[in-house]
Protein backbone atom coordinates (compact mmCIF):
# COMPACT_ATOMS: atom_id res chain seq x y z
CA UNK A 1 0.00 0.00 0.00
CA UNK A 2 2.76 2.55 0.71
CA UNK A 3 4.39 1.42 -1.89
CA UNK A 4 1.44 2.63 -4.04
CA UNK A 5 1.12 6.23 -2.21
CA UNK A 6 5.07 6.66 -2.90
CA UNK A 7 4.63 5.95 -6.19
CA UNK A 8 2.15 8.74 -7.45
CA UNK A 9 2.24 11.09 -4.84
CA UNK A 10 3.88 13.89 -7.50
CA UNK A 11 0.56 13.52 -9.36
CA UNK A 12 -1.23 15.76 -7.15
CA UNK A 13 1.48 17.96 -7.32
CA UNK A 14 1.24 18.07 -10.98
CA UNK A 15 -2.62 18.83 -10.58
CA UNK A 16 -2.25 21.33 -8.24
CA UNK A 17 0.63 23.48 -10.87
CA UNK A 18 -2.15 22.59 -13.77
CA UNK A 19 -4.67 24.58 -11.81
CA UNK A 20 -1.88 27.56 -11.91
CA UNK A 21 -1.25 27.41 -15.04
CA UNK A 22 2.33 26.77 -14.71
CA UNK A 23 3.15 23.77 -16.73
CA UNK A 24 6.70 23.76 -16.96
CA UNK A 25 6.44 22.33 -12.71
CA UNK A 26 2.98 20.06 -13.85
CA UNK A 27 5.18 18.95 -16.34
CA UNK A 28 8.22 18.39 -13.87
CA UNK A 29 6.21 17.00 -11.31
CA UNK A 30 4.94 14.48 -14.26
CA UNK A 31 8.65 13.58 -14.78
CA UNK A 32 9.45 12.89 -11.59
CA UNK A 33 6.69 10.80 -10.99
CA UNK A 34 7.99 8.79 -14.31
CA UNK A 35 11.33 8.29 -12.95
CA UNK A 36 9.62 6.54 -9.87
CA UNK A 37 8.51 3.90 -12.03
CA UNK A 38 12.07 2.52 -13.18
CA UNK A 39 11.37 2.57 -16.84
CA UNK A 40 13.64 1.37 -19.60
CA UNK A 41 14.92 3.54 -21.93
CA UNK A 42 12.35 1.81 -24.29
CA UNK A 43 9.38 3.14 -21.91
CA UNK A 44 10.88 6.35 -21.67
CA UNK A 45 10.65 7.42 -25.06
CA UNK A 46 6.85 6.48 -25.01
CA UNK A 47 6.29 9.18 -22.57
CA UNK A 48 8.16 11.54 -23.68
CA UNK A 49 5.32 11.82 -26.08
CA UNK A 50 2.70 12.10 -23.32
CA UNK A 51 4.48 15.00 -21.90
CA UNK A 52 5.20 17.02 -25.27
CA UNK A 53 1.99 18.60 -25.06
CA UNK A 54 -0.25 20.13 -22.44
CA UNK A 55 -3.29 17.74 -23.26
CA UNK A 56 -0.38 15.02 -22.25
CA UNK A 57 0.57 15.99 -19.64
CA UNK A 58 -3.48 16.84 -17.81
CA UNK A 59 -4.32 13.29 -19.09
CA UNK A 60 -1.38 11.73 -17.66
CA UNK A 61 -1.71 13.71 -14.37
CA UNK A 62 -5.23 13.48 -14.12
CA UNK A 63 -5.30 9.18 -14.34
CA UNK A 64 -2.02 9.27 -11.97
CA UNK A 65 -3.89 11.81 -9.16
CA UNK A 66 -6.29 9.26 -9.45
CA UNK A 67 -4.57 6.21 -8.68
CA UNK A 68 -2.91 8.40 -5.62
CA UNK A 69 -6.31 8.80 -4.36
CA UNK A 70 -7.60 5.17 -4.49
CA UNK A 71 -4.29 4.43 -2.92
CA UNK A 72 -4.71 6.75 -0.18
CA UNK A 73 -7.76 5.52 0.58
CA UNK A 74 -7.53 2.12 2.08
CA UNK A 75 -3.86 3.51 3.45
CA UNK A 76 -3.65 3.49 7.30
CA UNK A 77 -2.13 5.93 8.89
CA UNK A 78 1.34 3.05 9.53
CA UNK A 79 1.34 3.95 5.94
CA UNK A 80 1.56 7.23 5.99
CA UNK A 81 3.85 7.45 8.55
CA UNK A 82 6.31 4.96 6.49
CA UNK A 83 6.73 7.22 3.85
CA UNK A 84 5.98 10.70 5.78
CA UNK A 85 8.95 9.85 8.84
CA UNK A 86 11.60 10.82 6.95
CA UNK A 87 10.99 14.52 6.98
CA UNK A 88 11.44 14.30 10.99
CA UNK A 89 14.30 14.18 12.96
CA UNK A 90 14.81 10.90 15.11
CA UNK A 91 13.85 12.64 17.83
CA UNK A 92 10.91 13.81 16.45
CA UNK A 93 9.72 10.74 14.91
CA UNK A 94 9.84 9.10 18.48
CA UNK A 95 7.59 11.50 19.93
CA UNK A 96 5.28 11.15 16.65
CA UNK A 97 5.19 7.74 15.94
CA UNK A 98 4.05 7.07 19.75
CA UNK A 99 1.27 9.34 19.77
CA UNK A 100 -0.10 7.83 15.98
CA UNK A 101 1.00 3.86 17.37
CA UNK A 102 -2.45 3.42 18.86
CA UNK A 103 -3.98 4.37 15.97
CA UNK A 104 -1.49 2.81 13.33
CA UNK A 105 -4.24 0.29 11.58
CA UNK A 106 -6.90 3.12 11.05
CA UNK A 107 -7.23 4.89 7.95
CA UNK A 108 -7.89 8.50 7.76
CA UNK A 109 -11.42 8.75 7.21
CA UNK A 110 -11.84 6.11 10.11
CA UNK A 111 -10.24 8.85 12.21
CA UNK A 112 -12.44 11.58 10.99
CA UNK A 113 -15.28 9.31 11.56
CA UNK A 114 -13.77 8.93 14.74
CA UNK A 115 -13.55 12.34 16.10
CA UNK A 116 -17.03 13.41 14.96
CA UNK A 117 -19.01 10.74 16.61
CA UNK A 118 -16.75 11.82 19.85
CA UNK A 119 -17.69 15.18 18.56
CA UNK A 120 -21.45 14.27 18.58
CA UNK A 121 -21.45 12.46 21.70
CA UNK A 122 -19.96 15.41 23.71
CA UNK A 123 -22.27 18.00 22.07
CA UNK A 124 -25.28 15.47 23.21
CA UNK A 125 -23.47 15.59 26.45
CA UNK A 126 -23.43 19.45 26.41
CA UNK A 127 -27.48 19.73 25.38
CA UNK A 128 -28.48 17.18 28.46
CA UNK A 129 -29.63 15.36 26.14
CA UNK A 130 -27.11 12.39 27.02
CA UNK A 131 -26.50 11.71 30.90
CA UNK A 132 -22.90 11.11 31.56
CA UNK A 133 -20.83 11.38 34.67
CA UNK A 134 -18.05 13.90 35.23
CA UNK A 135 -15.63 10.94 34.68
CA UNK A 136 -17.37 9.93 31.63
CA UNK A 137 -17.28 12.89 29.96
CA UNK A 138 -13.19 13.61 30.94
CA UNK A 139 -12.68 10.34 29.58
CA UNK A 140 -14.51 11.25 26.51
CA UNK A 141 -12.34 14.39 26.02
CA UNK A 142 -9.39 13.41 26.76
CA UNK A 143 -10.13 9.96 23.91
CA UNK A 144 -11.03 12.70 21.92
CA UNK A 145 -7.70 14.52 22.31
CA UNK A 146 -5.46 11.71 21.61
CA UNK A 147 -7.64 11.43 18.24
CA UNK A 148 -7.42 14.58 17.73
CA UNK A 149 -3.89 14.63 17.96
CA UNK A 150 -2.96 11.91 16.16
CA UNK A 151 -4.99 12.66 12.94
CA UNK A 152 -3.55 16.64 13.26
CA UNK A 153 0.05 14.75 13.30
CA UNK A 154 -0.60 13.24 10.20
CA UNK A 155 -2.41 16.06 8.21
CA UNK A 156 0.78 18.25 9.08
CA UNK A 157 2.99 15.42 8.20
CA UNK A 158 1.38 14.93 5.23
CA UNK A 159 1.12 18.70 4.48
CA UNK A 160 5.29 18.88 5.51
CA UNK A 161 5.62 15.74 2.54
CA UNK A 162 3.68 17.71 -0.39
CA UNK A 163 5.95 21.41 0.74
CA UNK A 164 8.97 19.13 0.53
CA UNK A 165 8.19 17.24 -3.20
CA UNK A 166 7.15 21.23 -4.42
CA UNK A 167 10.34 22.42 -2.97
CA UNK A 168 11.87 19.58 -5.48
CA UNK A 169 9.75 20.29 -8.57
CA UNK A 170 10.27 24.12 -8.00
CA UNK A 171 13.87 23.72 -8.06
CA UNK A 172 13.82 21.89 -11.02
CA UNK A 173 11.60 24.50 -13.08
CA UNK A 174 14.07 27.39 -11.61
CA UNK A 175 17.06 25.13 -13.23
CA UNK A 176 15.29 24.85 -16.33
CA UNK A 177 14.17 28.35 -16.68
CA UNK A 178 18.28 29.53 -15.97
CA UNK A 179 18.98 27.10 -18.47
CA UNK A 180 16.70 28.85 -21.08
CA UNK A 181 17.59 32.60 -19.90
CA UNK A 182 21.29 31.46 -20.44
CA UNK A 183 20.42 29.62 -23.89
CA UNK A 184 18.72 33.46 -24.89
CA UNK A 185 21.85 35.34 -23.39
CA UNK A 186 24.27 33.37 -25.40
CA UNK A 187 21.80 34.05 -28.79
CA UNK A 188 21.90 38.18 -27.76
CA UNK A 189 25.61 38.21 -27.52
CA UNK A 190 26.77 35.97 -30.18
CA UNK A 191 27.91 32.91 -27.98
Amino acid sequence: MAVDIRKYEFAPIGIEYLKAEDIRSAKISLDKLVEGFGLNDDQKVLLEGTSASKEGIIKALSIYRKKYLESIKDASLDDFWNIYQEEFEDGEKRVYHAKLAPFASKKLQEMEDEIKTREDKLKDVMDNNTPLSDTEIQNLNAELNKYREAYNIMKTAQEIRKNSLQAKVYADAKKEENKELKGKMRGVVGI
